[in-house]
């Protein structure tokens, strides 16, 4: 009998740890789940807060861009319509060929002026045709004054996209802020690669020369960081200052 009771005992007891057990593994295994979903909750809220953030950031850099583009745009117009219209002027009396093509070009850069594109890029193709006529302007302004050159090593890049007056921005920084004679003339070099152009031009600072608002510059940085892109640089090496212009792929 005493083992019989003994025996029960132990199967009461068993019972119990095992009903005791079992409760706490559930509780514990439901209170670990909850602490997931709720780890869980928590972090996607972190992702949407984080996103949103991003999203915020990119419409203020975007914005950024704008405001600069139409800086740089004042700050292009009206002196350079001033001189083009004095260049057309001298043109008309001494050679009417010449002064025909100047009027139709400066009307083709002024219409791409007035029009800038959306998201502030354009195809490089485009801003190649729009260089071409600008430096057309400059080069007759300026005569033997200004040497440009156009390579292209891969015709594929003509359909990436580049920030839009880039060339612009870079050509007219070097004539602005370099001296350009007969006798030492300015020469400008636009290289087209696979995924960037390199422009470079000689070294010849004026002497003296009005502040710079870096308006270009700053406004080309805003557009590649808006892209993500962080190869745009400028630098100075011997003799010669070099502006890489990393291109931008947009996939549909």
């Amino acid at each position: 009998m005493v083992a019989d009771e003994n025996v029960a005992l132990i199967k009461k007891y068993t019972t119990s740890i095992y009903s005791i057990t079992t409760v706490m593994l559930l509780l514990i295994f439901y209170l670990f789940s909850y602490a997931n979903r709720r780890a869980y909750r928590e972090k996607g809220i972190v992702i949407q807060e984080k996103n949103k953030l991003l999203v915020e950031n990119e419409k203020i850099i975007k914005e950024k861009a704008l405001i600069q583009l139409q800086q740089l745009k004042e700050q292009i117009n009206p002196h350079f319509l001033f001189n083009s219209l004095n260049s057309l002027y001298m043109l008309i009396g001494s050679d009417i060929k010449v002064a025909q093509k100047f009027t139709l070009n400066l009307s083709r850069i002024y219409r791409y002026l007035i029009d800038p594109p959306e998201k502030n890029i354009v195809p490089l193709k485009e801003e190649l045709l729009f260089i071409e006529k600008y430096i057309f302007l400059q080069q007759t302004r300026f005569k033997d004054e200004l040497f440009f050159s156009i390579e292209i090593e891969n015709e594929t890049a003509l359909n990436k996209y580049i920030p839009y007056l880039a060339f612009q921005v870079v050509v007219e920084n070097a004539i602005k802020h370099n001296t350009a004679t007969q006798e030492s003339p300015l020469t400008t070099k636009i290289l087209i690669q696979e995924n960037q152009v390199i422009i470079s031009n000689t070294l010849q600072k004026k002497l003296t020369t009005e502040p710079s608002t870096k308006f270009g510059l700053n406004y080309l940085k805003s557009i590649y960081n808006y892209y993500s892109k962080n190869e745009f640089e400028t630098s100075e090496k011997d003799g010669t200052f070099v502006c890489i212009l990393p291109l931008i792929s947009i996939h549909s």
